[in-house]
C-alpha cells in the first residue's frame, strides 16, 4: 500500500511541478526517451492510474507482474509476451506502462 501511495504523491507532485514550471533533475537521453515513448499520450491522472492498477496487481509487492498477477487484467492476458521486452516472464512498470498506454 505505501508504494501506491508514493506512486500517487509523486505523480501529484511532478504534475504540480510541471504546471509550475519548475524543471525536474536532468535524466539521461535514454531514461528521458523511454519515459516520454512509454507515458506520451497519458495525462498525470492516467499515470496515477496506471501506477496504482500496477501496484494493485502487484500482489507479492516484487515490482514485477508475472503472467498470474496480470490473469485479472484483460488488457494484458492476451498481450503478455508481446509486452516482456525483456523476456524474462514478468512485466516492470516500464513494460506495463507501454501496455497501458496502446490499451488505454
Amino acid at each position: 500500500m505505501s508504494r501506491l501511495l508514493n506512486a500517487v504523491r509523486n505523480a501529484m507532485l511532478a504534475a504540480t511541478a510541471a504546471s509550475a514550471g519548475f524543471a525536474s533533475a536532468p535524466l539521461s537521453a535514454q531514461t528521458a526517451q523511454t519515459r516520454a515513448s512509454t507515458s506520451e499520450g497519458l495525462s498525470a491522472w492516467e499515470r496515477v492510474v496506471m501506477e496504482a492498477t500496477f501496484s494493485k496487481a502487484d500482489a507479492d509487492d516484487d515490482g514485477h507482474l508475472t503472467r498470474l498477477e496480470t490473469a485479472r487484467l484483460a488488457a494484458f492476458t492476451d498481450r503478455f509476451d508481446a509486452l516482456d521486452a525483456d523476456q524474462d516472464g514478468t512485466l516492470d512498470l516500464e513494460e506495463f506502462a507501454v501496455g497501458f498506454a496502446t490499451a488505454h
